[in-house]
C-alpha cells in the first residue's frame, strides 16, 4: 500500500477515540472504508495494530513504540502543508540588505518597525555598500539592495528592481553660515552661491577606489574639497564652526537638523530630475513568497512614487497590517 497521511492519521484518531467507527467519522470515511484502511495497515506493519476489549480498541505494543514518531510526522506534515499560505507571523529569517549608513534614516525606519512589529521571529541585518555587492546578492549574502539611479542606469543581467522614492537634496550648513542667513532672507540660494564654500565629500568608495554611491552635483566640483569621507552619518559634524557645505538626501538633513543643535538644512531645487532610490534583488528570491511580501512592504513604508516593477508575473497583494 501507499503510505499516507490519513492513514496516520486514522491510527492516532483510533487511539484518542478507542472507537473505528468515531476514528471513521473523525475523518469523514464510511465504516466501511476506514475498516479497509486498517487491514490494509496491518498487513503493512504486520502486526493487528488494535486489540477490541469491552474498552473499546486497545493499541498493540507495535502501536505504542510507533505512535510518538507517527504523531510528530503527522504535525511536520502539517506545518509544511501551512507553508502554502504564507502567515508573515511565523517569518523565521535574517534579512540581510545593502544599503549606505543613512538609509535607516531615509528609508528603512518604518519598514524595520513593521517588520520587528510583524515578524516576531525575523531579524534585519543591514551590510555597507561595496563593490561586491551584485556579487553578494546573486550568491545570497545580500537579499535586497538599496542603490540611487544615479549610480547605475541600468541593471545587470538576472536582477529585478522597483523604484522607491525620489531623492530630493538639500545643503547642510552651519547656523551662522552665510549661507544659513542668506536662506532666511531671501528663501533660497543658487548653486553659484553653494559653490562659493569649501565641501565635504561623501563617496562610498569601491574595490577600483572609484566612488560608487555618490550623490553630489558635477557643478560642486569646483568648490574646494576640504574634507572626503566614506559616511553620511559622520558629515554633520564638520560643519560646526566652519563655513563648510555638505549635500545630502533632504531627509537625512532634515534628520540631523531637528537632532543636532547649530545645524541648519537649505533644499536644493535642480532643474534636472530627482535620482530615485532602487531596491534590487535577485532573480534566485523573484518567486518567493515571503521576499515578494517583504518587497510590498518595503514599498508600502518607504514610500513609492514609481509602480514598475519588473516581475515575471504580479507579485500577490497582501494587506496591510
Amino acid at each position: 500500500m501507499d503510505l499516507k497521511v490519513s492513514h496516520l492519521q486514522l491510527i492516532t484518531d483510533i487511539v484518542k477515540l478507542g472507537s473505528l467507527t468515531l476514528a471513521a467519522k473523525a475523518q469523514g470515511w464510511a465504516v466501511s472504508t476506514a475498516s479497509r484502511n486498517l487491514q490494509n495497515l496491518q498487513e503493512y506493519f504486520n502486526d493487528p495494530l488494535f486489540v477490541r476489549t469491552h474498552q473499546g480498541m486497545v493499541p498493540t505494543d507495535t502501536v505504542k513504540r510507533l505512535l510518538p514518531d507517527i504523531q510528530n510526522l503527522i504535525a511536520s506534515l502539517s506545518k509544511l502543508d501551512q507553508k502554502k499560505v504564507f502567515d508573515p507571523s511565523f517569518l523565521h529569517m535574517t534579512l540581510t540588505i545593502g544599503a549606505a549608513d543613512n538609509a535607516i534614516l531615509a528609508i528603512l525606519l518604518p519598514v524595520i518597525r513593521h517588520l520587528l512589529k510583524v515578524c516576531p521571529d525575523i531579524k534585519v541585518r543591514l551590510q555597507p555598500l561595496s563593490g561586491y555587492q551584485f556579487e553578494n546578492l546573486a550568491q545570497g549574502e545580500l537579499d535586497f539592495l538599496l542603490y540611487p539611479t544615479s549610480c547605475i542606469q541600468t541593471l545587470p543581467t538576472h536582477f529585478k528592481s522597483l523604484l522607491l522614492n525620489p531623492i530630493q537634496r538639500a545643503i547642510l550648513v552651519a547656523s551662522d553660515h552665510p549661507l544659513a542667513e542668506k536662506y532666511r532672507q531671501e528663501g533660497d540660494v543658487t548653486l553659484s552661491d553653494l559653490c562659493a564654500y569649501p565641501r565635504i565629500a561623501i563617496k562610498l568608495q569601491d574595490r577600483n577606489k572609484e566612488a560608487i554611491f555618490n550623490l553630489d552635483l558635477k557643478e560642486r566640483y569646483y568648490s574646494k574639497t576640504v574634507v572626503e569621507i566614506p559616511y553620511f552619518l559622520g558629515a554633520p559634524y564638520l560643519l560646526l564652526g566652519t563655513r563648510n557645505t555638505v549635500l545630502l538626501p533632504r531627509s537625512t538633513a532634515i534628520f540631523f537638523e531637528k537632532h543636532i543643535v547649530g545645524l541648519t538644512s537649505i533644499p536644493v531645487t535642480l532643474d534636472a530630475p530627482s535620482p530615485y532610490t532602487r531596491l534590487i534583488w535577485h532573480e534566485r528570491s523573484d518567486s518567493s513568497v515571503e521576499m515578494q511580501w517583504i518587497r510590498s512592504v518595503i514599498k508600502t513604508y518607504a514610500g513609492v512614487a514609481d509602480d514598475k516593477v519588473i516581475f515575471d508575473g504580479e507579485p500577490p497583494v497582501f494587506p496591510k497590517s
